[in-house]
């Protein structure tokens, strides 16, 4: 009867003339045995669940806690609230189920102590789902399969990887060119080694000139934080599902850059264990095991750092890990005179920047790769400030110019084109602009972007004075006049500029996003 008009919506006085009927029946004729049984929190605890009357029940908890066996009723709020965060698969992560089941837990959550676990694991999940449907855009039945209600959270992210490897490219496309990933590990090594020096050699961190490009499986790692797998164990795993990953898609050089950034977290990581030395080593012997990895240089150095970072230990990944840096040490030492003539006969001795750049265009042309014959001791990025295939690629998108055949017919001592300098010059200060421009409304500085800037206006500046004065200053004339008329005609559309709510940024830090 008390649940039938509670359904009805009848005022709040109906809970406390329950009661007290309740208790004036059970003293008359129970002699009170009625509420210490548990048998009333039974009949209602499902029920007013039943009809998401959490109020209620809460008030009713609080009031007459003897009318309740605490195992039973957490036992049953705790099948609710899970039934109700995980039938949601098909319609939708805001729908009614899954808000009834938040509302659930936070009206009745802070009465049970017990089940800040299991209520902070379902709105884990809840983030979580949302996140892989709105940020990644996964389909509804790979997300049914990842957050199956009998996985855990690292096998949630095993599933993910299985069902969808295309999430490691996700925000970082670029791994997945040959060029451009090969450029990129090489940043990714050389920041890493950085790291590891600084925690074997116990020095102040200090800040690097090196730029670390976005990482493979970048969204994948968000995930990870989101679902709470924050340990350098679990955090490991992760990396390591994310690396086999990369190798079953033939992204060998993600996968070295995932290496190596777990080769920094165990440098910096206090006490690891056996079995934390023995999953890494089993991701570097995968590696160095992996058919396509053929580039010798990257491969001897993180054999190299390896070694020094690992202790020794008696096994066969370890074996694979000696074996790999013996051969390629003799390797180096039967081809190191050849390599030294090839590469002297590469040197570009003329210090003339628009040379040197007409060189790399060439380089790029022929090669579409940068050829690394060395990584210690670099001083600048590969992938960050020495990747001009990207930029030439970039420009050629942004004004429909390809300037790799210009820039391919200056050679030493050769009077360069004036026609094929002024399109150059042209298409740069274009490219100039734009980039600024977007610099001015991105909502982050970009270093990338920085660095292309002051690289494309040291290549303009010497193509303008291989011209004459009066061509010179028409170019910049005419570069200026569309700058100012580009500015005019955005500042007179521009919108309110709009900031995040310091608070709301603050909360979804504290739910694991980044």
């Amino acid at each position: 009867s008390f649940s039938a008009q509670l359904a009805r919506g009848c005022d709040e006085n109906l809970l406390f003339d329950f009661i007290s009927d309740t208790e004036e029946l059970d003293q008359r004729f129970f002699s009170g045995t009625i509420q210490s049984s548990g048998s009333l929190g039974r009949l209602l605890v499902p029920s007013l669940l039943k009809l998401q009357s959490f109020e209620t029940l809460r008030e009713v908890l609080k009031l007459q806690q003897q009318w309740f066996d605490e195992d039973h009723a957490c036992g049953v709020i705790r099948s609710f609230v899970i039934d109700r965060m995980s039938s949601d698969l098909t319609v939708g992560y805001g729908g009614e189920a899954a808000a009834v089941g938040l509302r659930c837990m936070k009206t009745i959550g802070p009465l049970f102590p017990q089940l800040s676990d299991v209520f902070e694991h379902q709105h884990r999940l809840f983030d979580a789902k949302n996140f892989t449907s709105d940020t990644m855009h996964i389909s509804n039945d790979v997300i049914a399969k990842v957050f199956d209600i009998s996985h855990s959270n690292v096998v949630m992210i095993e599933c993910l990887v299985q069902e969808c490897p295309q999430s490691l490219l996700m925000g970082c496309e670029f791994w997945g060119d040959i060029g451009r990933s090969k450029n990129a590990c090489v940043d990714a090594l050389q920041y890493f080694s950085f790291q590891i020096e600084t925690a074997v050699s116990k020095g102040p961190i200090s800040d690097s000139a090196l730029v670390l490009p976005p990482m493979p499986g970048g969204l994948v790692m968000q995930l990870a934080n989101i679902l709470g797998i924050n340990t350098p164990f679990e955090t490991l795993v992760a990396k390591k599902i994310m690396l086999m990953g990369s190798l079953r898609k033939s992204l060998v050089h993600a996968a070295v850059a995932i290496c190596y950034s777990m080769l920094a977290d165990a440098a910096f990581t206090d006490d690891y264990t056996d079995i934390y030395r023995s999953e890494l080593l089993s991701c570097i012997d995968a590696i160095l095991l992996d058919q396509t990895f053929v580039n010798s240089v990257i491969k001897k150095e993180l054999c190299i750092q390896s070694v020094k970072l690992l202790s020794v230990s008696v096994t066969s990944s370890f074996d694979t890990l000696l074996e790999t840096l013996y051969n390629l040490e003799y390797e180096s030492l039967m081809n190191w005179e050849q390599d030294s003539s090839e590469r002297d006969r590469g040197v570009l001795h003329d210090s003339s920047f628009l040379e040197r750049v007409a060189k790399q265009a060439r380089d790029l042309t022929a090669t579409n790769d940068q050829n690394v014959s060395s990584l210690p001791g670099r001083s600048k990025n590969v992938f960050t400030d020495g990747g001009l295939n990207c930029l030439f690629h970039e420009i050629k998108e942004a004004t429909s110019t390809d300037l790799l055949p210009l820039l391919c017919s200056f050679h030493e001592g050769v009077v360069p084109n004036k026609s094929s300098l002024e399109v150059i010059c042209r298409t740069v200060l274009s490219w100039i602009s734009s980039e600024a421009l977007m610099d001015k409304i991105s909502a982050a500085e970009s270093t990338m972007s920085n660095y292309n800037v002051i690289v494309m206006i040291e290549l303009v500046s010497c193509c303008l004075n291989e011209l004459d004065n009066d061509t010179s200053f028409a170019i910049i004339s005419h570069a200026v006049e569309a700058f100012e008329s580009t500015v005019v005609r955005g500042y007179s559309s521009t919108t309110a500029q709009i900031y995040p709510d310091e608070a709301i940024v603050e909360s979804l830090n504290g739910r694991g996003y980044g």
